[in-house]
């Protein structure tokens, strides 16, 4: 605030301009949190703006703040936003992962671009000679069963779960998201990702730090590492019913809530390592090498694996989201932007589960998932 008389000019957003009054706030030691609070309670109140306003302060040096005022029940909570300079850098309002759509994508900066099956192996560190797992090349032999499931007149005329689980989606199921979880259930299963270090976890619910308040993301999936301090390394996995996948913007906005609950994974992953450190050093009296620095994470870089099913229709996603995690946790964009690649077909669309050729290539590259996160 002015150090002279206090005046600032407020204009609410539908444009109409509130005569500048002369701040109360003391000259010294003021807060925005709770000074800046008090004084637009005084401003609404006096002028009789709705309870719901927002009011955008301008010091005309070119730095403006919006407060967001809303009434819940008695009390009347405000949430600050930020814009500093001509590049209005916004902070971004908090909103649970279900309720994320591209606007939050855009918000934080994070770019998803498309990747080939050759670029995704080469990013993954999948070598030339790669072969497929027992599981997986036991699963793809039965695979061929699925052409014929809208041939069938019922479940019982099929041999494999997989496909007893694919023909209730398509033909007796389709508004069921249970029926797609069954389904990718028991693909995550046959694959292996039940055995050894790997645990399959639904309805996983983790914290989601986001501009400074707590709120929370719900992956339907997600794959555990029981063996290491990175908790969830994989494919969080968002699904839809199969009726649900062909509506308007059910894509896009499954896209973002994916993102969402991979950020929460993520922070989720820096407290465990963190806590597993603090544990190390409290038993040998020696700091982790890693965070013998002050305020620096366990670890800087971790590749974290997505996974967006939409009925019968999966798409794969990769990308370092070490940093969007800790944007995200303080509601501002990412400085360099987050870049987060996407696998699908090669004629630009999702693979789809009821195509045997398509299915073969989803349960190929879960393998190759798989592979990696036995390496790193």
């Amino acid at each position: 605030m002015d150090d002279d008389d206090g005046t600032i000019t407020i204009t609410h957003v539908n444009g109409q301009k509130i005569t500048p009054f002369n701040c109360i706030f003391p000259k010294a030691g003021f807060t925005v949190n709770t000074d800046i609070t008090q004084f637009i309670d005084r401003i609404i109140r006096k002028t009789g703006l709705p309870t719901e306003s927002i009011l955008l302060f301008d010091k005309g040096d070119g730095k403006q703040r919006t407060f967001t005022c809303t009434l819940s029940g008695d009390v009347k909570v405000f949430q600050e936003n930020y814009y500093e300079g001509t590049n209005k850098r916004k902070r971004v309002g908090t909103k649970c992962g279900s309720d994320w759509t591209q606007e939050e994508l855009e918000a934080f900066g994070i770019k998803i671009s498309n990747v080939t099956m050759e670029k995704f192996s080469e990013d993954l560190n999948i070598p030339n000679s790669f072969k497929l797992s027992d599981e997986a090349a036991e699963f793809i032999a039965s695979c061929k069963e699925v052409d014929s499931i809208r041939q069938k007149s019922s479940a019982f005329e099929l041999q494999s779960e997989f496909a007893r689980r694919l023909f209730l989606i398509i033909r007796e199921e389709p508004n069921m998201e249970s029926a797609v979880d069954d389904m990718i259930f028991v693909l995550l299963q046959s694959i292996g990702f039940s055995k050894g270090r790997w645990l399959v976890r639904s309805r996983r619910e983790a914290p989601l730090q986001m501009s400074g308040a707590m709120t929370e993301a719900v992956a339907d999936f997600v794959i555990l590492d029981i063996k290491t301090m990175r908790s969830i390394r994989v494919a969080v996995i968002e699904d839809k019913s199969y009726s649900m996948s062909t509506k308007p913007g059910t894509k896009d906005n499954a896209e973002a809530q994916l993102v969402a609950e991979g950020v929460a994974a993520t922070q989720v992953n820096i407290k465990t390592a963190k806590k597993a450190q603090q544990e190390q050093s409290t038993s040998t009296g020696e700091p982790h090498e890693e965070s013998k620095s002050e305020g620096q994470p366990p670890h800087t870089k971790e590749v974290m694996l997505l996974i967006r099913v939409l009925g019968t229709e999966v798409t794969f996603y990769y990308g370092d989201l070490m940093e969007l995690a800790n944007s995200v946790a303080e509601g501002n964009p990412v400085p360099s932007g987050c870049k987060i690649h996407r696998l699908s077909h090669p004629g630009n669309r999702p693979f789809d589960l009821q195509v045997s050729a398509d299915l073969q290539a989803v349960v190929e590259i879960l393998d190759k998932m798989k592979h990696f996160l036995s390496s790193s």
